[in-house]
């Protein structure tokens, strides 16, 4: 969802028979809704349920990432960059625990997210794109957005540098150890059969790339 946040939404369905008839956007009861912060990974069919009652036009846009690329970018920034260390001071067995913890887990649980959505809005009230289509093509999937939302897609609305890599760093642009890529590809490969089964490409080139690792590592074989 882009422009505000779960937060914002299940808190309006919350509050709204206690906020009084001329509240304002000043009031307390609702700068505590616009203030409310997201937690995906916590996302309950409840939770989805009551955000359809304050908007049940709501379109919504859920971008997906290669699972195995988005757990070591989040290892990434969650074990060094934000705590100022190199990758390298990191033990297997603190990344390990990290890829194992539930909200790491649910995060990159795209199927059962995806799901919740779709049960109280509908398949054709959720736009899915992909990380892919950002570094292939960013403009295509703007425009497909923009017509997804029903706004204009015209050539002024498409912004200067739109294929700028931006929020890049060298020093933490660390190639996946293969001893990780390949935990990686077991832990999420029924997941990878899922979505390539539900959504096809780019989801299925994961799943090759998946089982590509586990057949040069022999983990693959029966």
């Amino acid at each position: 969802m882009a422009g505000l946040s779960l937060g914002f939404f299940v808190a309006e369905a919350r509050t709204r028979e206690a906020a009084p008839a001329t509240a304002t956007a000043a009031d307390p009861v609702l700068e505590r809704k616009v203030d409310a912060y997201v937690r995906y990974y916590s996302l309950s069919p409840t939770d989805a349920q009551e955000v359809r009652e304050v908007n049940p036009d709501l379109r919504i846009i859920y971008l997906l990432r290669d699972p195995v690329e988005r757990s070591w970018s989040s290892a990434i920034s969650g074990l060094a960059r934000r705590r100022g260390r190199s990758l390298e001071k990191v033990s297997d067995k603190r990344l390990l625990r990290h890829f194992e913890r539930q909200a790491h887990v649910l995060r990159t649980d795209y199927l059962r997210t995806f799901e919740i959505w779709e049960e109280a809005f509908g398949s054709e009230q959720i736009f899915i794109g992909f990380l892919d289509e950002i570094q292939q093509d960013p403009r295509d999937l703007l425009v497909r957005i923009y017509r997804f939302l029903g706004v204009s897609a015209s050539e002024e609305h498409i912004p200067a540098g739109l294929g700028r890599k931006v929020n890049s760093s060298r020093e933490y642009s660390t190639a996946i150890p293969e001893s990780v890529r390949i935990h990686l590809a077991e832990l999420y490969l029924p997941q990878l059969q899922e979505l390539s089964a539900r959504f096809g490409e780019p989801a299925t080139d994961w799943l090759r790339r998946a089982e590509g690792t586990l057949a040069r590592s022999g983990a693959g074989r029966a």
